[in-house]
């Protein structure tokens, strides 16, 4: 009896761990690409460029801190959050680049004009779930046609899209890379500018 038991408590979290290991697994430093998303809508609902570095700290789920920026066009700023960082590589990082725009008064206010996110996963699945959740939430229209593949790719994968978003009157720039090195990883870059 004693023995059936013991069988049927190990079949028990064998099962368990086969269905924790079939959802959504989180790297360590990785938040849920929902919240992620959640923020994005609050970017986004106010118009993406009228966010300020002050502002933006504020709404993101996590914290951000100044990186270093070096531009050729002049001065920038760069927020972000390093996440899993590595030799070379960036897992789960959050980058906001903000420009610098004259105002009236003389002095220059610093602006939004691009996000760069990147979410990482041990599973294809996963990743490919999260990217195609941030460019659907970054604006991407359902016509601009299929996100990645339903199958890994064998080289990294990447996408670029354009369109004009009417609402907000911008042209919006999307590029979408997803590869694998020690761990599935989609970089999602989202740019606008002023329609002319």
């Amino acid at each position: 009896m004693r023995t059936n038991s013991l069988r049927a408590a190990v079949f028990l979290l064998l099962q368990l761990g086969l269905v924790a290991s079939a959802g959504p697994r989180r790297l360590e430093d990785c938040i849920q690409p929902e919240d992620i998303a959640s923020a994005l809508v609050k970017l986004r609902e106010r118009a993406w460029a009228v966010w300020t570095p002050q502002e933006l700290v504020k709404v993101w789920p996590r914290s951000l801190t100044p990186l270093d920026c070096q531009s050729s066009q002049g001065s920038c700023v760069l927020l972000g959050h390093k996440g899993r960082s590595g030799e070379g590589s960036c897992e789960c990082c959050e980058t906001f680049d903000f420009d610098l725009e004259a105002k009236e008064s003389g002095k220059a206010q610093q602006r939004l004009s691009a996000i760069m996110i990147y979410y990482s996963t041990d599973r294809y699945a996963d990743v490919l779930s999260a990217a195609r959740l941030l460019v659907k939430t970054m604006g991407l229209p359902d016509t601009e046609g299929p996100i990645a593949q339903d199958q890994p790719p064998p080289k990294p994968l990447k996408q670029s899209f354009e369109w004009r978003d009417t609402a907000l009157q911008k042209h919006m720039v999307l590029d979408l890379e997803i590869s694998h090195d020690k761990v599935w990883t989609a970089y999602v870059r989202v740019g606008w500018h002023p329609e002319i």
